[in-house]
C-alpha cells in the first residue's frame, strides 16, 4: 500500500499584497503588467530607469507570477533578487520551492541547502529538502531533514507526516504510524494522514482499523477515488465482496481512468462467481493500461471459466510476452493447454514456472497430472510428493500420492 510515496511540498511562497508590488523594474514589464493584472492589482507604477530596481521588487514579483502560474517567469525574477542580494534567504527558498514545482529536485537541494547555511533553523526548508532528497530516493537522508525539522518544531505537522511517509516506504510501519497519528493529534482534519494511516494498518493485515481511517478520510473528502479504491481492497480482503464493489464503483466514477480499480472490481465480481461483469472489467483494465500483465492473466482465467480456451490461452501468452517471468501465467497457460490435449505444451509451461519459482506447490501438482496422464507414473510420483510436501492441506495431491502410489506397487508385483 506504500509502494507510492506521498510527501506535502510545504512550498511557502510568500505571496505579496498587491499594494506592496507598487514598482516594478522595465525589464520584467510584460510578466510584471499581466501578472498583477491577472490576479486583480488596480494599478502598476512602471520604473523606467535601471538603477530603482531593488532585489525585494524582483522577489515580491517572483511570488506573483509563482500565484499566476508563471514559473519560468518566478524563477528568472528569484534569480535577479538573488543576483542583486545573494544572502537573501527568502529568495533562495522561494527559488528552491519554485525549482521543486518544476520538478527541478536537484536545483531545488541546492537553493534549500543555501538556505539552511544561512539559518540552520528555517524549519520549513528542513522540511522541503526532506521531500525532495525523498523524491530522488535518499529516504535515510529525508528522514534525517524531518527529524531536525521537529526537533525544532515539535508542533509542525507538515513534517509528521512526512518523516511518516519515509519510514512507510522504508518498511517501518509502527514508526509510520506513529508520525501519522501525531499529525492527526496537531489536525485532525489531514485527509492524507487518515489515508495514509488506513494504508499502513493494512499493511499490517489490522483491516478493521484500516477501513475506520479510510471511511474518516472519506467523510472529510468524499470524492477522493484512491481512498474509495483503497476501501475497497480492505472490505474485499476482510471478505465483504459486495461492500468492495460498491467503494470500487464509487471510485470509477469520479475517476474513470483508474486501470487497477477496474482489475480490482473486475476480481470482486471473480469471487462472487459473475464472470461477464467480470470479463467487462477486466478488458477495461487492459485498455487503460495494455501492458497490465496480472489484468491479462487474470482475465485469462475468467475466460477459461466461462469455456472460451482460445481466448484465455491468448491472454495468458499476452500476459507472458509482456512479462516472460510471470509464473502465473506459465501455470495458468499450461492448465489450459493440458485441457486442449496439449500435454506437451502443458508440461513445457509447468516446468518454466517452476524454474522461476521452486515452490510453486501448485504447479508441481499440475505438472504431476500432465505427466501421469503420460504414463510416466515415476515422474508424475515425485512431483506429486513434492505438491504434498509444499502444502500439505492440497487433499488432491495426497490422494494423487497415494493413488500413483498403488499402481506403481501394483506394476511392480505384476509378473
Amino acid at each position: 500500500m506504500s509502494g507510492v510515496l506521498t510527501f506535502l511540498i510545504r512550498s511557502s511562497i510568500q505571496i505579496t499584497a498587491c499594494a506592496a508590488a507598487t514598482f516594478i523594474s522595465v525589464e520584467a514589464t510584460s510578466h510584471s503588467v499581466q501578472a498583477l493584472t491577472n490576479i486583480g492589482c488596480p494599478s502598476v507604477m512602471l520604473i523606467a530607469t535601471i538603477q530603482n530596481r531593488t532585489a525585494e521588487e524582483h522577489y515580491k514579483l517572483g511570488s506573483l507570477l509563482v500565484a499566476k502560474g508563471d514559473l519560468d517567469g518566478a524563477i528568472a525574477e528569484y534569480r535577479m533578487a538573488l543576483r542583486l542580494k545573494p544572502n537573501f534567504a527568502e529568495a533562495h527558498y522561494n527559488l528552491g520551492a519554485t525549482l521543486d514545482l518544476k520538478g527541478d529536485l536537484e536545483g531545488a537541494i541546492v537553493e534549500y541547502r543555501t538556505v539552511l547555511e544561512m539559518n540552520p533553523r528555517y524549519v520549513a526548508a528542513h522540511d522541503n529538502l526532506g521531500n525532495a532528497l525523498a523524491m530522488k530516493g535518499d529516504l535515510e537522508g529525508a528522514i534525517a531533514e524531518y527529524q531536525v525539522a521537529l526537533g525544532l518544531d515539535a508542533n509542525d505537522s507538515d513534517a509528521h507526516y512526512n518523516l511518516g511517509s519515509a519510514l512507510d516506504e522504508k518498511g517501518n510501519l509502527e514508526g509510520a504510524i506513529t508520525e501519522y497519528k501525531a499529525t492527526l493529534r496537531l489536525d485532525p482534519s489531514h485527509v492524507y494522514a487518515h489515508h495514509k494511516l488506513a494504508g499502513a494498518f493494512y499493511s499490517k493485515g489490522d483491516l478493521k482499523s484500516a477501513i475506520v481511517e479510510y471511511r474518516i478520510a472519506l467523510r472529510l473528502n468524499p470524492n477522493f477515488a484512491q481512498a474509495h479504491t483503497n476501501l475497497g481492497n480492505a472490505l474485499q480482503r476482510k471478505g465483504d465482496l459486495t461492500g468492495a464493489i460498491v467503494e470500487y464503483r464509487t471510485a470509477l466514477r469520479l475517476d474513470p481512468k483508474l486501470s487497477e480499480t477496474s482489475y480490482n472490481l473486475a476480481n470482486a465480481f471473480q469471487l462472487k462467481g459473475n464472470l461477464k461483469p467480470a470479463i467487462t472489467e477486466y478488458r477495461r483494465a487492459v485498455q487503460l493500461n495494455p501492458n497490465f500483465v496480472q489484468a491479462h492473466s487474470n482475465l485469462g482465467v475468467a475466460l477459461q471459466r466461462k469455456g472460451d480456451l482460445e481466448g484465455a490461452i491468448s491472454e495468458y501468452r499476452t500476459a507472458l510476452r509482456i512479462n516472460p517471468g510471470y509464473v502465473p501465467a506459465h501455470e495458468r497457460l499450461g492448465s489450459a493447454l493440458a485441457k486442449k490435449g496439449d500435454l506437451e505444451g502443458a508440461i513445457a509451461e509447468y516446468q518454466t514456472a517452476l524454474r522461476l519459482n521452486p515452490n510453486y506447490a501448485q504447479a508441481h501438482s499440475n505438472l504431476a497430472n500432465a505427466l501421469e496422464t503420460k504414463r510416466d507414473l515415476v515422474s508424475a510420483l515425485e512431483e506429486y510428493k513434492r505438491a504434498f510436501s509444499l502444502d500439505p492441506s492440497n487433499l488432491r495431491a495426497k490422494a494423487a500420492l497415494e493413488r500413483v502410489t498403488n499402481k506403481l506397487s501394483k506394476k511392480t508385483k505384476s509378473p
